[in-house]
């Protein structure tokens, strides 16, 4: 498994095994386990980033938890009908960690995301 946490994850992957990306919340992802699914990868040391959401991006939409579930649901379910197991455990993996969010969220108003995945 790639993470036990939601957070972004930031391969650098040779475009030819890019797939057309299908038209839903975290497709991105969905790509990225089935390359990682068939292909070996190497891990750095001491990799970082910074995340600039813009005002317009998805992620800041009202309702973007709710789709994301949906579509982490959407690809769980492909992935068993596909025989790819490891790939539905990540994604059910993401769902019970975005419900356990939201349920923190509600009793922690004025904490960040950050303080969160430190209690895990």
């Amino acid at each position: 498994d790639i993470s036990d946490n939601p957070c972004s994850f930031h391969p650098m992957i040779k475009r030819k095994l890019i797939k057309e990306f299908e038209q839903k919340p975290s497709q991105d992802i969905y790509n990225l386990l089935n390359i990682l699914n068939l292909t070996p990868i190497c891990l750095i040391e001491n990799g970082f980033y910074k995340l600039n959401i813009r005002e317009s991006s998805l992620t800041r939409k009202k309702n973007y938890s709710h789709s994301v579930n949906l579509a982490y649901k959407y690809y769980q379910i492909k992935s068993l009908k596909e025989k790819k197991v490891k790939i539905a455990r990540h994604f059910a993996i993401r769902r019970i960690l975005n419900k356990h969010y939201s349920e923190w969220i509600s009793l922690n108003i004025k904490k960040s995301y950050y303080e969160f995945i430190k209690g895990l």
